[in-house]
């Protein structure tokens, strides 16, 4: 691997890997195994020509090659550890800062294929202490390509499982923080449907949280999100639970709700 980006890539992933395998309690003979799967992934991608159909033939070995592992290699409990890898990696393909985006498979791959399937899978049941170490690996990024449905399934892995309906305040709020934290980082603010349900997630309880919704902005200072601070901020009604279930409404509907 001699292309600086991808080494950069590999090295900075691999350090967070270990610390995330390390809070999942992921056995070493797994972590090795996962790895070198991804690694293989990682070359795979640099390697890859514009050739569709020697495309389409690397994407089935490296679908093999996984089914093969999570079917007879790993602990089940290891899927709790490849989900987010998968995510943080198909971000990374969707971005500029490794290759362009003819490497069109190993992102179909992930995207269209693996990724469905482990979000969806409710036998994978993260605790809610699990899932915030999950977004603490994945806050962090180059680049949150707007073409990765990244933001979306970290939500819906939470959506499907229900992980919020047994968090403590706390986690709760330290979790989505982190998940603001990759809206934050998105220099491309084609909608805000992802920070809409957000505030769906909102409960009576999460008085810290809606304090921090109230002060949050984005990196690069784009309009929507100026214009529903100034909304959350309103003086509306003197129940600060009965304020911010308005101001929500008034959010989905208004008219930058969806584009801006």
């Amino acid at each position: 691997m001699t292309n600086n980006s991808y080494l950069t890539f590999k090295n900075d992933e691999l350090a967070k890997s270990k610390i995330l395998a390390k809070e999942l309690n992921i056995s070493e003979t797994d972590f090795i195994n996962i790895q070198f799967w991804f690694d293989l992934l990682l070359l795979k991608h640099e390697e890859a020509t514009s050739n569709h159909d020697e495309q389409l033939k690397v994407e089935k070995e490296l679908e093999t090659k996984f089914n093969e592992i999570i079917s007879s290699e790993i602990e089940r409990k290891s899927y709790l550890y490849i989900l987010p890898k998968l995510l943080h990696y198909n971000n990374v393909f969707n971005d500029a800062f490794l290759r362009s985006l003819y490497v069109s498979r190993l992102g179909a791959l992930l995207r269209d294929n693996l990724i469905p399937k482990l979000v969806n899978d409710k036998t994978i049941v993260y605790s809610p202490e699990d899932f915030f170490h999950v977004t603490v690996y994945l806050k962090d990024n180059y680049f949150v390509s707007p073409n990765s449905n990244f933001l979306e399934d970290i939500l819906k892995i939470e959506n499907v499982r229900g992980i919020f309906k047994q968090a403590t305040i706390k986690v709760k709020f330290e979790t989505l923080k982190n998940i603001l934290h990759i809206i934050y980082q998105k220099t491309y603010h084609h909608d805000i449907i992802c920070f809409k349900k957000i505030l769906k997630l909102v409960s009576e309880t999460d008085s810290e949280l809606i304090g921090y919704l109230k002060n949050f902005q984005v990196e690069n200072k784009q309009g929507c999100y100026k214009i529903i601070k100034d909304i959350l901020n309103l003086d509306l009604f003197k129940d600060n639970w009965n304020d911010f279930e308005i101001k929500v409404q008034l959010i989905s509907f208004f008219r930058y709700s969806q584009r801006c």
